[in-house]
């Protein structure tokens, strides 16, 4: 969306070229059409600003062409000056000049008329955890809650208003939890109103150094990892799922004709061979392919587990190719998709996609990997999200304002959700 500002300095740029192209078409005219312009006219023409150089074109195109050519050149450069006059073209070009001094890309572009091309030395923190959940936008007097549809008692955990599993607690059949929402929130950043040497207006200098947005986005995706993340107290990978006890304490139910010796143990799974140097390696993709497959196809009444991203650290993300022989000495499939593609692309008989996370310890050696199932649930609610503002007579007699976001998020999983996360331990952690 163009913001006034903008809107300001690209007309401020458009008038200013339109009037040095009409006023040279006119003295180009003027040379072309019976001699010179005189230099009475000419001193009239050339006054010290452009209000009085366009009277100055009227009153010359008056005085030189007589009848209607006359009068409309007279018309139009009367028209031009009192343009340059407007309130509308005065505000505008005020707000250009104070864009400039807040050092808007747009408008010190347009003012030295040269293309200029920002930079910056931030490095962002990649956000991948909240696509492992369903997202749901609730309405502003929308309700989230946990209904059980497996016709057993499962356990919920939900997210409390620390940010950590709040209870974990029965959902009978048919019964419904509700999930508890919270309110995050950004630090409080507080930035100066003037350069009180110079006179400028520096505030939106100072807002324009931070993405609050950005940062609170990386706060939610912080509160999602730690039901994934090994090593956190409430992930959800484990070597051995809870299949005995109490239903409300099983990770899964099976039916009765079902051999679960065919099942995986668990969803964190350690490869053979780890050392503290070994790399992410085609292992990885067998024992995902494998874990997929081992639960049958159809075990599953919403479709079967298939994996679909693998976020590694970003250190890691290219090691399996180190293991990869040239096409010449061994030319299979595989291989060739990885020398093309520099992924395999369809191994196993399917699309995989690494990501590279640079939030995550290398030295744990783990592939988490994201199936086409949710392990958990979001809950946003943007029609309680603010921005607060604090401008109050305190803040403004230091020179100064502070600003923060909030945003109302609630999050939950249950138990049977756990077998659609799978994590992959490729090497020993140092």
């Amino acid at each position: 969306m163009t913001t006034p500002r903008k809107s300001a300095v690209k007309n401020i740029s458009a008038r200013r070229n339109a009037a040095a192209v009409k006023n040279l078409r006119i003295m180009s005219g003027s040379r072309g059409m019976k001699g010179k312009i005189p230099f009475e006219t000419a001193s009239v023409v050339f006054r010290g600003n452009a209000v009085d150089m366009n009277l100055g074109f009227a009153d010359a195109g008056r005085r030189r062409w007589i009848g209607e050519e006359g009068k409309r050149l007279h018309g139009y450069f009367t028209g031009l000056a009192e343009d340059l006059q407007s309130e509308d073209y005065i505000q505008a070009r005020a707000d250009m000049v104070e864009a400039i001094r807040a050092k808007d890309k747009d408008a010190v572009t347009a003012f030295k008329e040269v293309v200029a091309e920002m930079t910056t030395n931030i490095v962002l923190a990649t956000s991948n955890w909240l696509p492992f959940f369903r997202v749901h936008t609730l309405n502003h007097n929308d309700r989230a809650e946990v209904i059980n549809e497996t016709n057993q008692e499962i356990g919920v955990s939900i997210i409390g208003i620390d940010g950590k599993a709040d209870r974990v607690r029965a959902v009978k059949e048919f019964t419904a939890e509700p999930v508890r929402m919270l309110v995050l929130a950004t630090d409080v950043y507080e930035y100066p109103l003037f350069d009180l040497d110079k006179g400028f207006d520096v505030r939106d200098a100072a807002l324009v150094q931070v993405d609050l947005a950005r940062d609170l986005a990386a706060q939610v995706d912080a509160m999602l990892a730690q039901y994934i993340l090994v090593g956190t107290p409430n992930s959800m990978l484990t070597a051995a799922f809870q299949t005995t006890g109490a239903m409300v304490s099983r990770d899964y139910h099976a039916h009765s004709r079902v051999n679960t010796a065919n099942f995986p143990a668990g969803n964190l799974l350690t490869l053979d061979g780890n050392s503290t140097t070994t790399k992410l390696r085609l292992d990885v993709f067998k024992a995902i392919v494998k874990y997929q497959h081992d639960w049958g196809s159809g075990a599953f009444p919403d479709g079967d587990i298939m994996a679909q991203t693998i976020i590694v650290p970003s250190s890691d993300t290219t090691g399996f190719l180190d293991e990869i022989a040239t096409i010449d000495v061994n030319d299979n499939e595989v291989t060739r998709q990885i020398f093309n593609g520099g992924v395999p692309v369809n191994y196993g008989g399917q699309t995989w996609r690494v990501i590279g996370d640079n939030t995550l310890d290398p030295n744990d050696g783990m592939a988490y990997v994201q199936t086409n199932k949710p392990v958990g649930e979001f809950y946003q609610k943007p029609s309680l999200d603010q921005t607060l503002l604090d401008d109050s007579f305190d803040r403004k007699i230091n020179n100064s304002e502070a600003v923060a976001m909030t945003k109302v998020v609630g999050a939950a999983t249950s138990r049977h959700h756990r077998p659609h996360l799978i994590g992959v331990r490729y090497r020993t952690p140092a």
